[in-house]
């Protein structure tokens, strides 16, 4: 049963008088159309008991009260054809059909809300790449994203005129600061993760990555504080400046063998991530990318290595064991006077300033 069908039949069942009970009449929708579960949500999320009221006020005429529901839901951000929606289920189904036609509406804003006449939509076949942002989540009925607990990204959704949109990148800081945001499951349309896109979610325990992403951009993840497991795929190849700075309960990290640098600050305040193994193709490590991993006890290093950065273990209190490519020299003051100063046969020479300063480092 459509939004349409199910607000009739809750006014055949109940009268008018159920638009004053929001959650009796959100209960009757969801039993009566639970396929419509979109719909659904993006009156659950913008309506409120005033809104439903407006619909029953018989102290205002009805095109007065269809202004007033349109200012509301303006308000709170809901887009111009999803208003459109549910002015037409509701209206229809209260007989408002000529004031809706003499309603004008901005409609140039063009979204994923479900045409009610369904029979008289032409459909567009077109796929439109899109990137997923602020709009686009209204779009698909987050219009408080701060308010998401959990979301699964669809991979591709239709709009108001019928056009296919594939959602292929998740924007730059789209989800920053969703304390809520518990679990997010990506399509595998995403290939690329923007800047700061998760920065400072605070309650997200896990990630699943998709095949599929060639980039994770900086500070994806910075202080994301319940991240644990973080298993990164196969087709990133950087490790970009401060994209997990600050995780501080980030335990594991899996890094795979097509990683060729990993940039400044990157793992910077992972204080419980106790060991790392870098991958076998990385050739730089850069500033600070390991600071104040104070639970990190050993760190093997791969012979592809040709540069390290300043500080890059400054702080790491616990760090004892590391496994350096043989070419290298560490001098005992870049390190620490108890270790012993080796000497390769055409050695080149490694440069740290003070990186290990903190460090009862041995070397293996």
């Amino acid at each position: 049963m459509t939004i349409k069908e199910a607000v009739k039949k809750v006014i055949e069942i109940r009268g008018l008088e159920i638009f004053k009970n929001l959650k009796q009449f959100l209960a009757f929708l969801d039993d009566l159309s639970p396929e419509c579960q979109k719909e659904r949500k993006i009156i659950k999320n913008n309506f409120d008991e005033h809104i439903l009221g407006l619909f029953v006020d018989d102290s205002r005429r009805i095109n007065q009260r269809l202004y007033l529901i349109k200012s509301k839901l303006d308000d709170v951000g809901l887009t111009s054809d999803w208003i459109v929606f549910i002015l037409e289920s509701f209206g229809f189904a209260l007989g408002w059909e000529a004031e809706l036609e003499n309603l004008k509406l901005d409609t140039s804003i063009s979204n994923n809300a479900p045409k009610v006449n369904l029979q008289q939509q032409t459909v567009n076949t077109d796929i439109i790449d899109v990137v997923l942002n602020d709009d686009v989540l209204k779009q698909l009925g987050y219009s408080n994203k701060l308010s998401i607990t959990e979301i699964n990204v669809p991979a591709t959704y239709k709009t108001y005129s019928g056009t296919l949109n594939r959602i292929t990148k998740i924007g730059d800081g789209v989800f920053a600061n969703c304390t809520s945001l518990r679990k997010i499951i990506l399509p595998e349309t995403i290939d690329i993760i923007g800047k700061r896109a998760f920065a400072n979610c605070k309650s997200l325990v896990n990630i699943e990555f998709t095949k599929n992403i060639t980039k994770i951009d900086f500070g994806a993840f910075a202080c994301c504080e319940s991240l644990i497991t973080v298993i990164i795929p196969d087709k990133v190849t950087k490790i970009e400046t401060e994209l997990f700075v600050n995780c501080t309960s980030l335990e594991n990290i899996v890094l795979p063998n097509s990683i060729v640098e990993i940039c400044d600050s990157a793992f910077a305040g992972c204080k419980s991530l106790n060991s790392l193994i870098i991958p076998n193709n990385v050739t730089k490590l850069g500033n600070r990318v390991f600071a104040n991993c104070k639970s990190l006890t050993s760190m093997i290093i791969s012979e592809a290595i040709k540069e390290i950065g300043s500080e890059s273990f400054i702080g790491c209190s616990n760090l004892k064991n590391f496994n350096l490519p043989t070419r290298f020299t560490i001098f005992n003051y870049d390190v620490n006077r108890s270790c012993e100063v080796v000497a390769h046969e055409n050695f080149e020479m490694l440069k740290i300033k003070k990186d290990f300063s903190d460090c009862e480092l041995e070397i293996i």
